[in-house]
């Protein structure tokens, strides 16, 4: 007696294979989704840092917001939870005193729910040598960590004293 088999397979192997590439294309898919994360986190981090960068070279450059006179002392930069960062202009008075002066253009990144930005402290950076600075316009000796954490992996940001700005 002949059996009949479908070009020369059985149902069973068939459904053997069927199963192998369910289970491969499943794994595909996987890598691909924390590749993309992976990548998300580390966009939005190079773009926090290009923004910390400019608020630094604001500071060097004694750079004042539009439709502002006087002398600047210090550029204050916050990052908010949703990728917000802000840079205002501030001036330190003889007397101890912090007068605004105002603020550069207010920056949101483009990021997903996925993506948090933690700060450590507040900071800023001093006109003319663009040091770091506590959020009053005190020279800091300690640096500043800024995470951005993804789904699976963490990026970090480094401000050290001197102001540099490292991506880790």
């Amino acid at each position: 007696m002949k059996k009949n088999n479908f070009l020369g397979f059985t149902l069973v192997e068939i459904i053997i294979t069927v199963a192998i590439l369910l289970v491969l294309t499943g794994i595909g898919a996987m890598t691909i989704s924390q590749f993309n994360s992976g990548q998300k986190t580390e966009a939005v981090r190079n773009e926090l840092s290009a923004q910390l960068k400019l608020a630094r070279n604001m500071a060097v450059t004694n750079q004042l917001p539009s439709g502002v006179s006087g002398s600047l002392g210090f550029v204050r930069t916050s990052v908010s939870s949703d990728l917000t960062v802000s840079t205002v202009a501030f001036r330190k008075n003889a007397n101890g005193t912090i007068t605004e002066l105002g603020s550069y253009p207010i920056r949101k990144i483009d990021g997903s729910n996925a993506v948090k930005v933690t700060v450590s402290s507040g900071f800023g950076f001093l006109v003319g040598d663009g040091r770091l600075t506590d959020a009053n316009g005190a020279i800091s000796g300690t640096s500043v960590n800024i995470g951005v954490s993804g789904v699976d992996d963490i990026k970090t940001i480094i401000i050290n004293a001197s102001g540099l700005i490292n991506e880790q």
